[in-house]
């Protein structure tokens, strides 16, 4: 099998014609579900790469909670964790290193934007995936 090239100029057999294909600022969009702090610090590192090209990134999800944890400001729990000490322990766990994020995208004058508001909801007492009779 042929093996899939790292670099950008060597995966297209004919480059595009215009100058500057490469240089376009985009804004990436990340959030999503994460099982545990090792996804959410995957989820960091590709931010991470992205601050070279992008104009801004945008946190949606359980990765805007972990933005705004990073901040240090109290998010309410996330419906996977069974408790709220799990979660915080996964948060602070990767928080130098959104903090670090937060430095770099200022020095590479990338916006990161956060969300700002909350949908809270407590639990319901009946279950409401069960059919009523």
């Amino acid at each position: 099998m042929k093996k899939y090239p790292l670099d950008v100029h060597e995966r297209h057999i004919k480059r595009p014609d215009y100058q500057g294909y490469f240089e376009h600022k985009f804004s990436a969009f990340l959030g999503g579900n994460c099982k545990t702090a090792a996804d959410i610090l995957d989820k960091i590192l590709l931010a991470n790469s992205l601050l070279d090209h992008a104009s801004q990134l945008v946190f949606t999800g359980e990765m805007g909670l972990v933005a705004i944890h990073a901040l240090g400001i109290e998010t309410g729990r996330i419906d996977r964790f069974q408790k709220s000490e799990q979660q915080k322990h996964d948060f602070d766990e990767v928080k130098p290193f959104m903090v670090r994020l937060f430095e770099k995208a200022s020095d590479y004058g990338v916006r990161l934007l956060l969300p700002i508001d909350f949908h809270c909801a407590t639990k319901p007492t009946i279950n409401i995936k069960k059919p009523a009779n």
